[in-house]
């Protein structure tokens, strides 16, 4: 039953990136792939670190940046360039945050979910929430090995590292078990774009 559920979700979110407009489409579609990611990378940590559900850490990667889609769909509507929109992507992420948290509550998802919505990117900050810092941990991880990851704060300065100090980096500074996971992510984001 659980099993059905999390595909009839994730169906859902993904239902929610549909659109006709090319503009709005690619930006949506950036958006889909950074979640899948995020989702494939939070359902490994879980796993491999006991720390969560699995699943529920999953179906918290792919709702992480729902705040998202209004914010892209709203921009273009108002003739915003994909230059404008790209050059401000970090504070647009920032900003949708309460549009996030907003959705998950409308649409009566546990308050984990939306405690989520509301802590992503806030690397440092001790939540009292254990799903929102694995869900910044993987988010952290998706960055790996894109121009914007000379943004991000160190690993070892997010929560969840400072709550578990004794995790086993590879020489990227990476989650060792993370870097050894590689072809099931790729997997799970197949899986997840259907």
């Amino acid at each position: 039953m659980q099993s059905t559920r999390t595909s009839a979700l994730v169906f859902a979110i993904r239902s929610l990136f549909s659109t006709q407009d090319r503009l709005t489409k690619k930006l949506l579609s950036h958006v889909w792939k950074r979640a899948c990611r995020v989702s494939a990378l939070a359902f490994v940590i879980a796993d491999n670190l006991n720390s969560a559900d699995p699943e529920r850490a999953s179906i918290a990667g792919l709702l992480h940046n729902v705040g998202m889609i209004p914010v892209i769909i709203k921009l273009v509507e108002q003739g915003e360039s994909e230059q404008e929109i790209l050059k401000y992507w970090q504070k647009i992420t920032i900003f949708s945050k309460k549009i996030g948290v907003r959705a998950i509550s409308s649409w009566g998802l546990t308050d984990d979910l939306r405690q989520v919505a509301a802590g992503i990117m806030e690397w440092e900050q001790n939540h009292g929430e254990p799903l929102v810092d694995l869900v910044n941990l993987a988010i952290w991880h998706s960055y790996l090995g894109t121009t914007e990851f000379k943004k991000m704060p160190s690993l070892e300065r997010l929560a969840y590292f400072k709550k578990n100090p004794m995790l086993s980096l590879d020489k990227g500074e990476s989650l060792l078990f993370v870097k050894e996971s590689q072809q099931e992510i790729k997997q799970m984001m197949q899986s997840l774009n259907g």
